[in-house]
């Protein structure tokens, strides 16, 4: 018998689980005495299905909760996980912007461009920070072309101007 339904029958009932079968077999005896009301009678002869029925239902209602509480277990372990792998990913992400805000800082040191400060942390923000950086470059290696090849004509200039 259910522990539960051993505890009610005693508290409510005043019979042990012990004492039980014996009782049931008294009231189903007195269930064939002679001038008992059909619903007496149906009554007491009922009465050990009727428990043996809730019996099952708090059996199964423990099995249930053994299942949900399982199943929370494993829900638990799976988010958990979860949480780890985004919080790496976030680590992860974190460096990697960290690491192109030191990129954009030391590049524009050494090209001398005074750069806006970054108005966010964003990565699309210093996305377009790299952007202008590299466009900058390609502007300033354009420039020096521009300029080495004045400068290789005013050399020829010269050379042909002393002869």
């Amino acid at each position: 018998m259910h522990k539960l339904l051993a505890r009610q029958t005693k508290r409510l009932l005043g019979v042990a689980q012990d004492q039980l079968p014996a009782v049931l077999t008294q009231l189903q005896q007195l269930a064939a005495t002679p001038g008992l009301s059909a619903g007496a009678n149906s009554l007491l002869s009922g009465l050990s299905g009727f428990l043996a029925q809730v019996d099952e239902a708090y059996a199964q209602n423990d099995r249930d909760l053994e299942l949900k509480a399982r199943s929370l277990e494993l829900s638990s372990v799976e988010l958990t996980q979860s949480n780890e792998r985004l919080r790496e990913e976030l680590d992860s992400r974190t460096r990697a912007i960290n690491s192109l805000r030191e990129t954009a800082i030391n590049l524009s040191q050494n090209m001398s461009i005074d750069m806006p400060v970054f108005q966010d942390d964003s990565l699309v923000s210093l996305s377009r920070l790299m952007a202008e950086l590299v466009h900058q470059r390609e502007i300033g290696q354009h420039e020096l072309k521009i300029a080495l090849s004045d400068l290789a004509k005013q050399k020829f200039a010269l050379g042909g101007c002393r002869t």
